[in-house]
């Protein structure tokens, strides 16, 4: 299955999605918003590419939350903006009758 992400959680709950988004996801991006709301409730947007991750990839991507999560800084987080992440390709939805 294909897809992408888009999450939108309080920073400090990204510490508990680690497990999920890291053998689920790849590309992963963590980022903010200048959005007032955002700031305010502290918000992330969490966004990649559904894979299923396994062995050392999903390491590789826990490592990459944790050090975000519990180890960084929410105000040293790069701005959601046009340029700020790789573009991601978003998949044809099926079509249902």
């Amino acid at each position: 299955m294909e897809g992408v992400l888009i999450l939108v959680i309080p920073f400090e709950r990204l510490h508990d999605c680690v497990g999920i988004l890291a053998s689920h996801f790849t590309q992963l991006s963590v980022l903010t918003h200048d959005d007032e709301e955002s700031v305010k409730y502290r918000q992330i947007a969490v966004l990649g590419l559904r894979r299923d991750v396994r062995g050392t990839a999903v390491e590789n991507n826990k490592r990459q939350l944790l050090s975000v999560g519990l180890y960084g800084n929410f105000l040293g987080l790069t701005e959601l903006q046009p340029g700020a992440c790789p573009p991601y390709s978003v998949p044809p939805s099926s079509r249902q009758s």
